[in-house]
């Protein structure tokens, strides 16, 4: 049961990392769809991966992509902040707010479940979550590199 949960968050994550990275960039003809749609496709692996064999990279990968997901929350919940301090029409800041803490949520959710299914401990858990966001990170970059330069070319 712990693997589908994880799985499913991590699904979710797919999403909210396709959105928030195609939400940087300002002019829709400048939006790196494909880029975005290969990081999504990378976490849906990940989730494909937890189900079908929960071996300890794969989930090292999940903590990792859930730290990935704090930080850019983080970021983003900092703009938030300083976007409603300088009153630049900021609108529905409740639920956007709320939206930011359902997220917070699932990637506490993916934390919590990946302990339950490799029983790791809280330091071993925080190391395997660093690590694992390293790796992501990495692998990310790599991917987002390659797929913005295929996009750009045939743009």
């Amino acid at each position: 049961m712990p693997r589908y949960l994880l799985a499913t968050a991590l699904l979710a994550d797919a999403v909210a990392m396709h959105l928030l990275y195609r939400g940087f960039f300002f002019s829709p003809d400048r939006e790196p769809i494909l880029a975005a749609t290969g990081l999504a496709l990378l976490v849906a692996a990940v989730a494909f991966k937890v189900v079908k064999n929960p071996t300890s990279l794969a989930l090292s990968l999940a903590r990792g992509i859930a730290v990935v997901m704090v930080v850019g929350l983080a970021g983003v919940g900092l703009l938030l902040l300083l976007a409603a301090n300088f009153e630049s029409g900021v609108r529905d800041l409740p639920e956007q707010v709320g939206l930011l803490l359902l997220a917070l949520a699932v990637q506490i959710g993916i934390l919590v479940a990946a302990r339950a299914i490799d029983g790791q401990g809280p330091i071993e858990s925080i190391g395997s979550a660093i690590n694992g966001g390293f790796k992501f990170w990495a692998v990310g970059i790599v991917l987002v590199l390659i797929l913005s330069v295929i996009e750009n070319l045939f743009s």
